[in-house]
């Protein structure tokens, strides 16, 4: 097995005969690049160790080491009767070439073998199998030869049977009516507008008391003038029990040491501005957090 180095100032040309067979090949040459002229064939490159990475130059045309350049090319390849590789092996860190013909053009299959595309045979080969590979089935799964015109004629019958099962004109006349309908029984403008009127609340407001100074007194205690469309309460007593009325002292809530009660979404037509509270201790803290209607 020979590898042919023909060397010159900047660069060296290797050519390698792939028809022999090689097994890590050891060729001594000293480069910071390596490009990929020609190969027909297939070629494996490790750099430096024998043992390291092969590197395909079927898919790679173009190496570069870098500042720091390499000593030893390891080269790998089966017999391949005919098929050579042309490589050019840059000795200066700025070397550039650009490979502008690389021989011939290879076409591998999903398995990377190689294939020749320009024998009759290969290309009567794929267009079977591009014919093969398009199929048309009926509803029923079977495959039928879309390039018939018996096919045609059936996919064409079948279309204008699609085509005269549409919805009538009448039909989507009826269709337009029940839209007609819905469309009119939709909200006014002036319910939206209240709807609106009805969502629009305040940020939320921080409200701090103390309950009666004697345990178990009611207190009233006044929120806001504007009706209140939520509202959180914090017991903020460690060791009683708050208890908190929405009704003005007929009916209690019982709130634990360190428990929190809230109401979401109170109608405003309710006009709630504020709550009655006692403690089972005397002057307990309590926190309330609410919003109002604006």
């Amino acid at each position: 097995m020979t590898v042919v180095k023909k060397p010159g100032d900047i660069y060296t040309i290797l050519e390698l005969d792939l028809s022999e067979a090689r097994d890590g090949e050891e060729v001594i040459v000293t480069g910071y690049r390596i490009i990929r002229l020609y190969l027909d064939g297939e070629l494996k490159l490790a750099i430096k160790e024998k043992d390291n990475p092969q590197i395909d130059l079927r898919y790679t045309s173009d190496i570069i080491s870098g500042h720091k350049p390499f000593k030893y090319l390891y080269f790998f390849n089966p017999a391949q009767s005919g098929k050579k590789a042309i490589l050019l092996v840059g000795k200066t860190p700025w070397f550039l070439a650009t490979a502008t013909r690389m021989g011939a053009v290879q076409l591998l299959d999903t398995d990377g073998v190689t294939i020749n595309p320009a024998t009759e045979d290969t290309l009567s080969a794929l267009k079977d199998n591009v014919a093969s590979g398009v199929k048309v089935q009926k509803s029923d799964g079977t495959v039928i030869n879309p390039a018939t015109e018996d096919t045609l004629s059936s996919i064409s019958s079948n279309i204008d049977v699609a085509l005269s099962t549409r919805a009538s004109e009448s039909t989507l006349s009826s269709i337009l009516d029940k839209l007609d309908v819905a469309l009119s029984t939709r909200a006014t403008e002036s319910t939206l507008s209240a709807i609106l009127e009805r969502l629009k609340l305040s940020k939320p407001r921080l409200k701090n008391i103390t309950t009666n100074s004697s345990a178990g007194t009611v207190d009233t205690v006044t929120l806001d003038s504007s009706p209140v469309a939520s509202i959180m309460i914090h017991n903020k007593s460690d060791s009683y029990t708050l208890y908190v009325s929405f009704d003005g002292g007929t009916n209690f809530k019982s709130i634990a040491p360190g428990g929190v009660l809230s109401v979401d979404r109170i109608d405003k037509s309710e006009n709630f501005t504020s709550i009655a509270v006692k403690s089972d201790g005397a002057s307990q803290p309590v926190e309330i957090i609410y919003q109002v209607y604006v």
